[in-house]
């Protein structure tokens, strides 16, 4: 009788177990469907106000707000655009001191992005 009653309870943990992790589970899907949902909104809104927008600065404002919405904990962003100097600058940004980023400027080369693009070239040829 003992070994019957071991039996229930460990039928009984193996069954809160597997609902604890469908449980789990489900409230990631929930998560990541609310995800989907709301960065397929946000790409319908910024579709729609690129047909009405015609200041190019103003929709890239609005941009980078919708997309930094949709990033948990972001509190600085920038769209860096090319200017006649062929030096890279701000065209909107989100979180930097005004007067510091009209003056930022940065050569292609000096990017974070392009450095490690570099690197990662220079690896994969050495190897």
């Amino acid at each position: 009788m003992n070994h019957t009653i071991l039996l229930h309870v460990l039928i009984v943990l193996i069954l809160s177990t597997l609902l604890y992790q469908l449980h789990v589970k489900n409230k990631k899907m929930k998560q990541n469907l609310k995800d989907l949902i709301d960065l397929r909104e946000a790409a319908l809104d910024i579709s729609n106000k690129q047909l009405k927008q015609d200041n190019m600065d103003e929709l890239l404002q609005y941009i980078l707000e919708s997309c930094m919405k949709l990033i948990p904990k972001s509190n600085f962003g920038s769209i860096l655009m090319f200017n006649q100097n062929n030096l890279l600058v701000a065209r909107a940004s989100v979180g930097f001191i005004e007067e510091e980023i009209t003056d930022f400027e940065l050569r292609l080369e000096d990017s974070f992005l392009y450095i490690a693009s570099k690197r990662k070239t220079r690896w994969n040829s050495n190897h």
